[in-house]
């Protein structure tokens, strides 16, 4: 791997503050193609460490957050290994570890005090390393030849029991001993894995204080010497239906739609009226925009949709360079609330875009359409133009093919409506006065 992705830098950060331990005041931040941590270094606090191939053979007291193609830790970690790699292997002492990746491993002189979750393709761990606290995987294939003193949890095609367990054993596992493992992307693992029978196998040196609970359809394979001071309790997954078995009574597809058109509709005419009420004079000003500058507002909201577009990949690239700079001139303190504040932002951003995308735009659009035929500027006429508009926009929008066109014009306009506005592109004044004791419908006739 040649470097490591902003975006992927800002997920691992994001992991970090949603850990069991909160961001300190100050981190040490490392990052390169290839990161060592010496055998006579100690970090005096939390380390975050982003590059090719990663090794720690010192002291970190605090927690270690990496994120790479090869990991390693052989030293001592007083916090928690948080990490996501091609490969992870723990040698050294910690807290506790989360990992995930392709390749996992406990080395033999692996000492966790606390809890291990791991998700990835094959977890090893080896004779002699300890887990103090629970074990939970899920992946393709686990081999726990270690001592975890509580208890084991987890879901994967390929499991063997070698090791001790102080409390209960509860796991899913596949039903064919053929299974193969799923296709791995990119070059191979530099961490062997090792060769695990399919289902459950529990071997000779394994020792069980608890109960085994294995939910599977295939059969335990359990060696006549280990022991399992519980009980051992197989659960058959339920039957699938038979074939040629008749199918579930099915709804009609039409009703289907058409209620979750309805839905929908009554979505969109819940936030234009909240958007009317609250904003009246903006929501107003923006369909006003569409319906006097329809070309402009398609324009404008293409230009918008791209600049938005742009505006997410600039903004990811200054979180993490303001992140990378700060710490580089020892301002850590700075560093958290950089990362916490902008991820803020960041998704403040895509969710008020989900909500112009989804609901605003169609409702801006639809508030259009009925001023045009509803021609008063009062709050109550305008109410009733939206709920018109948003019905007509609603049926163009449910015609086969025709509405996946509607549906981004709709979008384009509303995005593009909000970008006139922005700039100071006031649409022309709504409507002359309506002559005296004339009837409203018949003026709009």
């Amino acid at each position: 791997m040649r470097g490591t992705s902003a975006l992927s830098v800002l997920v691992a950060l994001v992991s970090v503050i949603a850990g069991p331990s909160c961001v300190a005041n100050a981190a040490e931040i490392r990052s390169g193609e290839k990161v060592v941590i010496g055998k006579d270094e100690t970090i005096k606090d939390d380390l975050y460490v982003f590059g090719g191939q990663i090794t720690i053979d010192g002291t970190v007291e605090g927690d270690v957050i990496a994120f790479g193609q090869q990991i390693t830790v052989n030293g001592t970690v007083t916090g928690h290994v948080m990490a996501a790699g091609q490969t992870v292997v723990v040698t050294g002492e910690s807290g506790g570890a989360r990992i995930a990746g392709q390749v996992l491993k406990l080395g033999s002189k692996a000492k966790l005090d606390g809890d291990l979750l791991a998700a990835g393709l094959s977890l090893e761990c080896e004779k002699e390393s300890s887990i103090e606290g629970d074990a939970l995987f899920a992946g393709y294939q686990a081999l726990f030849a270690g001592q975890i003193s509580d208890d084991l949890r987890g879901g994967m095609a390929n499991c063997r029991l070698d090791g001790s367990i102080g409390g209960d054993v509860k796991i899913e596992v596949g039903g064919d001993k053929d299974v193969l493992p799923p296709s791995a992307f990119g070059p191979p693992p530099p961490v062997p894995m090792p060769t695990i029978p399919g289902g459950l196998t529990i071997g000779e040196s394994a020792v069980i204080e608890g109960d085994v609970t294995y939910e599977s359809s295939l059969e335990a394979t359990i060696d006549e010497k280990a022991k399992v001071n519980g009980e051992v309790e197989q659960v058959r997954p339920a039957p699938q239906a038979k074939k040629g078995a008749p199918p579930p009574p099915r709804q009609n597809p039409l009703v289907t739609k058409t209620i979750s058109s309805l839905k929908h509709l009554a979505c969109v005419a819940i936030v234009g009226l909240l958007v009317l009420l609250v904003f009246p004079r903006w929501s107003t000003a923006w369909a006003d925009t569409i319906r006097t500058r329809p070309a402009a507002s398609f324009v404008s909201g293409l230009v918008g949709l791209a600049a938005f577009i742009a505006l997410l990949v600039l903004a990811v690239v200054v979180i993490v360079v303001a992140a990378i700079l700060l710490a580089g001139i020892r301002l850590d303190e700075l560093v958290p609330m950089v990362i916490v504040g902008g991820m803020v932002g960041y998704a403040a951003m895509i969710v008020g875009f989900w909500l112009l995308a989804a609901f605003l735009a169609e409702a801006l659009t639809g508030l259009a359409v009925g001023r045009a035929a509803l021609r008063d500027d009062g709050i109550v006429a305008r109410l009733g133009a939206l709920i018109v508009g948003i019905v007509l926009v609603g049926l163009l929008l449910s015609v086969p093919f025709l509405g996946g066109i509607v549906g981004f014009v709709v979008l384009t306009l509303g995005i593009g409506s909000i970008c006139l506005w922005m700039f100071g592109q006031e649409p022309p004044q709504s409507f002359a006065p309506l002559p005296q004791g004339k009837p409203i419908a018949a003026s709009a006739v």
